[in-house]
């Protein structure tokens, strides 16, 4: 049986992992991009749970700063 979805357009997020790499664009000049993420995973101290909030803005439509803050449970 073959099922084939199609759809008149199709965005992806801006940001994207492959294989643990970070892939990014650019966010344009004067755009701020708030992003959120939580994490769960084990280390030899045990479980954690980590929560990630970010921040990026376009200073030109090639440069950008960004700022992170991660809480730790």
């Amino acid at each position: 049986m073959l099922f084939v979805l199609s759809a008149a357009a199709a965005y992806a997020t801006g940001e994207d992992y492959i294989d643990e790499t970070l892939v990014y664009v650019t966010v344009e000049r004067g755009a701020i991009e708030p992003g959120y993420w939580f994490d769960i995973g084990r280390s030899d101290s045990g479980q954690f749970m980590r929560h990630n909030l970010v921040l990026e803005y376009g200073i030109t439509d090639h440069w950008m700063i960004d700022g992170r803050a991660t809480g730790l449970d």
